[in-house]
C-alpha cells in the first residue's frame, strides 16, 4: 500500500472516530460539514482547502 493512501485512509478513520466520539460524548460538538461551513466563510479558508485538495487529488490520483 502506497504511503498517500495510507494517510488518506488514516485520516478519514480520525475524523469519522472523532465525529462519532463527539456526538456520544456532547452533544453540541461541531460537525464536519459545519467546521468546513466555518472554514469557507474566509478567505484564508478557503485557500487552505483548495490546495490541502489539490495536493491530495495529486497524490492520490495522478501518482
Amino acid at each position: 500500500m502506497q504511503t498517500s493512501v495510507a494517510v488518506a485512509l488514516g485520516l478519514t478513520f480520525a475524523l469519522v472516530a472523532c465525529e462519532g466520539t463527539g456526538h456520544l460524548v456532547k452533544r453540541g460538538w461541531p460537525t464536519v460539514e459545519s467546521a468546513v461551513a466555518w472554514t469557507l466563510a474566509r478567505p484564508a479558508g478557503r485557500v487552505a482547502l483548495l490546495i490541502a485538495w489539490l495536493w491530495l487529488g495529486w497524490h492520490l490520483f495522478v501518482r
